[in-house]
């Protein structure tokens, strides 16, 4: 059975997490984790996804895997969650802040629309003193 193999995907592993470290998740030996990174052997291809998997889920987690609209984003190991290769996350705080901030906005949005037909309304008035026009009644009642 064919299989494509990550190179990369176990080399972020064991930066992560040092070779004894790879070698523990993946559950075999550190010489078998050795054969792999060097190439001297390969790994099954349940074993490539395993060491995939580790590798996305040590590092970040990509949520395009869930649905594309979030293809740029990634949730990672820190907590945060990164938009594209942006230097500083959102943490769970900064979320729920835009969402009040994003309401209060909607909220001073509408307030302003109202008060800017406040002031045409009181434009449209005449000034105070101001005779009122008398309209006279052209049927001759």
């Amino acid at each position: 059975m064919a299989h494509n193999f990550d190179p990369a995907a176990l080399e972020a592993l064991i930066n992560q997490h040092g070779m004894n470290g790879a070698a523990d998740r993946l559950r075999v030996s550190r010489r078998t984790v050795y054969r792999w990174r060097n190439g001297i052997t390969r790994p099954t291809a349940h074993v490539a996804r395993l060491i995939e998997l580790e590798a996305l889920v040590s590092a970040s987690f990509n949520l395009g895997l869930i649905n594309s609209h979030w293809d740029e984003w990634t949730l990672h190991h820190d907590g945060k969650l990164y938009f594209n290769h942006w230097r500083d996350g959102f943490t769970p705080g900064d979320i729920r802040a835009a969402f009040y901030q994003r309401q209060a906005y909607q909220q001073l949005k509408a307030e302003n629309a109202r008060l800017q037909q406040l002031v045409l309304d009181l434009q449209e008035q005449p000034a105070p003193g101001t005779p009122i026009p008398i309209i006279k009644n052209v049927h001759g009642d």
